[in-house]
């Protein structure tokens, strides 16, 4: 009984470890073979790899050209690259502007300095926006304010943007309220908004049939029928 005791931890042991990813400290700059070729990574810093070896995280030693699933970037030595299981960067900080794909499927600007990702499908899941520009929330326009991130739920919906200036949009399929610009939104894949800062005075109707009224400025939440859940 006490051998097939030992037996079976080891086993177990065995199958956590092949399981767990390996953080190695790197004491000097050093050249490491990855899925896309020899990269130096920095002296000083972490690197993360796979039981096989395959690197899945870590920290350039030299601003990089390097293959994300999409699109070659120019990658910043500032901050720790992210690789999927085919050794393509899903995440990182780009040196320049650039040019990129969305995942619905438009073309903005996003800015260089600041952590950008993508999808396995080589589209832009997070990033900040260089510049302003408009964007459709099922059927509710209004323009991004520059500088500010973008993100996206996998289905390409948008998941959280930030408006240039105050904007009506809803909490549900019949109540609007006045958001603050300059200020995050988030919102549900049904394109009603779950999170926000509101923009002036508001009651809101509560599931218990009570009201709350709101004071302006005050960054409040709702569930996905439209209720106020907290501020």
């Amino acid at each position: 009984m006490k051998k097939l005791i030992i037996i079976f931890c080891y086993i177990l042991i065995s199958t956590f470890s092949t399981r767990a990813d390996v953080i190695d400290t790197l004491y000097a700059d050093t050249i490491i073979s990855t899925q896309i070729g020899e990269l130096t990574f920095k002296g000083g810093t972490t690197i993360t790899k796979k039981q096989d070896g395959q690197v899945i995280r870590g920290t350039l030693a030299y601003d990089t050209d390097i293959w994300t699933t999409g699109p070659l970037i120019f990658f910043s030595r500032k901050h720790p690259i992210t690789f999927n299981k085919n050794g393509r960067v899903i995440q990182g900080v780009s040196v320049l502007d650039f040019i990129g794909q969305a995942c619905d499927g438009k073309f903005y600007t996003f800015a260089g300095g600041y952590i950008v990702e993508w999808d396995d499908y080589g589209k832009i899941s997070a990033g900040t926006i260089e510049i302003p520009f408009p964007i459709i929330v099922e059927n509710q326009e209004f323009t991004i304010k520059e500088r500010t991130i973008i993100k996206y739920y996998p289905n390409g919906k948008i998941m959280q943007a930030t408006p240039n200036y105050n904007v009506k949009l809803k909490i549900s399929q019949t109540e609007t309220v006045n958001f603050m610009g300059g200020e995050i939104i988030k919102f549900s894949q049904d394109g009603n908004v779950i999170q926000g800062v509101l923009a002036k005075k508001t009651t809101f109707a509560l599931k218990d049939g009570t009201e709350k009224i709101v004071p302006q400025g005050e960054k409040i939440k709702f569930d996905n029928n439209g209720f106020l859940i907290t501020y």
